[in-house]
């Protein structure tokens, strides 16, 4: 439109130029060619039509003649009578026909240039469109693939080599069975196949395909089919390698479950710790007068048999308990000093009960292997879970060896591992001829919840228990693996050259040795378990004063203070515990011997912060004599601290 408004004027102006120039020559042109006035005419309404169209050309020739004759006849050149007698009327009819078809002509001429014009500019946008989608399909991250009806490749774009390897030229004209549908996938992709030929749009898919260096992938495909005139024509494929993310989410899922074995454990853990602790109380009332009871009867004594059985099935139950404890994570730990070799002895029957026929268990000790400071029952759990670890790895039979032995490291360089202190070691190796395992297994070897194990068969928590065990034993573990050539386990613990001391409870040969006259303190909630500690003292001489909380036990210090030489307190109790007792008692009683009373690991690690030399923590169930020597020996050592002014 703007251009048609911008070329209106110059056109008009060309126009009216053409009929000045007519009306100045018209008489002088009339005299010298004569009297034909439609002749002369023709020339402005050429002009006209041409310059202005069809209408213009129309109206140029219809007003020329009268121009003419009104020009002619002012002039005087001719008279009405020759004029309307000659050819004038007949050049009237002549302009007027000549000028619409010039007129015409130039409004054709207009129409096939705007025609022109305008399919010049649509194909030119069509070549800048295909030009723009040809870009995005070859920069686009997904694969773009067109299909023939023979599910033959026409397109395949730079994505699609990306994710299958093969090249535009490799892949133009193939069938996907020769390229990247593997042969298990087949019968699936003829359904989809038949599916897209039918029209369906939905026939999409999550698939496995095959990379040109043979590699599987799991692929995403959209597709479309697609129509001309109506009819199906091809297929358009989008793909994308969804491999990594799909890893992705199998990952999440596992780590999920094992976030809701883990809550699930810790539940089952909670609920065994508990039952486990409520248990050891009646354990421990059920073993101590059992105790009591064997000491009351004479050997000949038919109830003698009865009173063992109790006790025997008492100690399995409390062996049950502690089970429950170290499965809730909640088992005493009770570090001493011993040798290895002697724990891997007594466990030897334990570790071939554990381990099938077929495998051989050699045990080959250094004599010199010295000592470390640790919880043997912390030990067999390394034992058994390296073992069991072993044993599996070794699923046609083989030889699992247990190897103890001193070693000396003078520097990091020596020790082989950057973070592992020079010092004195005992290194324990147990070590396979199993399957082995790689580099990538190794990395993750003691992380909790790692496991190779199929599903239900481990937790992936064992290893990351012995790694937890060794740390907190000052020690270090490594593992040396190969894949087809077997597993060792190192495992270095600090070694103690001091002697070991001998069980002071074995140099009190008599039961007559762990008696005494003191007034003590007995604070217990439950009644069995505090009738129970108060006859076991009575019967060993001692006085006894019972409080059921600490808050009775503070206010009955406070009336008695000097004649209560020891106080046995639990440590959880209403109203007051036994470590809240124990503060304000001991700012009245400061050499006052304190014995604790527990089945919780928390209050081993709470108490040990304020424990001094007159102070124990007995494990509950304790037994009689164990009381009793703790009693024994904690009152003798702080007369001791007495008599040399500590």
């Amino acid at each position: 439109m703007a251009e048609g408004r911008s070329m209106s004027n110059p056109r008009i102006a060309a126009a009216l130029v053409s009929w000045v120039v007519y009306g100045f020559a018209f008489i002088p042109i009339h005299r010298l060619l004569g009297p034909s006035v439609a002749t002369l005419n023709i020339l402005p309404v050429m002009a006209t039509g041409l310059l202005l169209g069809m209408w213009a050309g129309l109206i140029a020739s219809l007003t020329a003649f009268p121009v003419s004759l009104l020009l002619l006849l002012f002039s005087g050149e001719v008279s009405w009578n020759a004029m309307t007698h000659g050819g004038g009327l007949t050049g009237s009819i002549l302009l007027v026909l000549i000028g619409t078809a010039v007129g015409l002509l130039h409004d054709k001429v207009e129409q096939v240039k705007k025609e022109l014009a305008k399919r010049a500019r649509a194909e030119e946008a069509l070549r800048k469109s295909e030009a723009t989608l040809q870009l995005q399909i070859e920069r686009m991250p997904n694969g773009c693939i067109m299909w023939d009806l023979d599910f033959l490749v026409v397109s395949w774009n730079p994505a699609a080599a990306r994710i299958f390897g093969f090249t535009e030229e490799e892949a133009l004209g193939k069938h996907p069975y020769d390229l990247i549908v593997p042969k298990s996938a087949q019968l699936d992709t003829d359904r989809i196949w038949q599916r897209l030929l039918e029209g369906d749009i939905s026939a999409t898919s999550v698939n496995e395909n095959i990379t040109k260096d043979g590699r599987t992938i799991t692929c995403d495909w959209t597709n479309t089919p697609l129509r001309e005139d109506g009819n199906i024509v091809g297929v358009l494929s989008m793909v994308q390698d969804i491999t990594e993310r799909k890893l992705a989410e199998e990952q999440l899922r596992e780590s999920e479950g094992r976030v809701r074995q883990m809550q699930k454990m810790e539940a089952i853990g909670q609920l065994a710790g508990g039952i486990a602790h409520d248990f050891n109380n009646i354990l421990m009332v059920i073993l101590g007068f059992s105790d009591l009871l064997l000491r009351k009867l004479a050997s000949d004594d038919s109830l003698l048999e009865y009173a063992r059985t109790i006790k025997t099935a008492a100690l399995k139950a409390s062996d049950l308990t502690n089970q429950l404890l170290a499965f809730s994570r909640k088992q005493m730990i009770q570090p001493r000093v011993v040798r290895l070799n002697e724990l891997i002895r007594d466990g030897e029957k334990m570790l071939r009960r554990l381990i099938r026929e077929d495998v051989e268990l050699v045990l080959d000790m250094s004599p010199e292997a010295g000592q470390v400071k640790v919880d043997p029952g912390q030990v067999s759990q390394i034992l058994m879970n390296l073992s069991a670890n072993a044993r599996d790895a070794m699923p046609q039979g083989g030889k699992l060896i247990i190897e103890t032995r001193n070693v000396d490291f003078a520097s990091r360089m020596a020790t082989g591992h950057a973070e592992m202190r020079p010092g004195r070691y005992v290194m324990m190796a147990i070590s396979d001829n199993g399957v082995g395992m790689d580099d990538a297994i190794k990395s993750h070897l003691f992380e909790p919840f790692f496991t190779t194990k199929e599903l239900g068969k481990g937790t992936g928590l064992g290893l990351a228990t012995v790694y937890g065990i060794v740390k907190q034993s000052k020690g270090f573990i490594y593992a040396c693996s190969e894949l087809g050539k077997g597993t060792t386990f190192k495992t270095y613990l600090p070694r103690i050259d001091t002697p070991r001391v001998a069980d002071e409870g074995q140099s009190r040969e008599s039961g007559e040795s762990l008696r005494g006259t003191e007034t003590i303190l007995l604070v217990e909630d439950e009644v069995e378990v505090r009738n129970l500690v108060r006859i076991i003292l009575q019967n060993s001489g001692y006085t006894v004063v019972e409080a059921e909380n600490g808050k009775e036990a503070v206010r009955k210090c406070r009336e008695m203070r000097a004649s209560i030489h020891g106080m046995v307190t639990d440590v959880v109790m209403p109203q007051m515990g036994g470590k809240d007792a124990v503060l304000q008692i001991r700012q009245l009683c400061p050499n006052l011997v304190v014995l604790f009373m527990t089945g919780y690991t928390e209050d081993f690690v709470t108490l040990n912060e304020m424990l001094d030399e007159g102070m124990a923590i007995l494990q509950k169930p304790l037994r009689a004599e164990e009381l009793l020597r703790q009693l024994r020996d904690s009152l003798d050592r702080v007369k001791g601290l007495w008599k040399h002014g500590t």
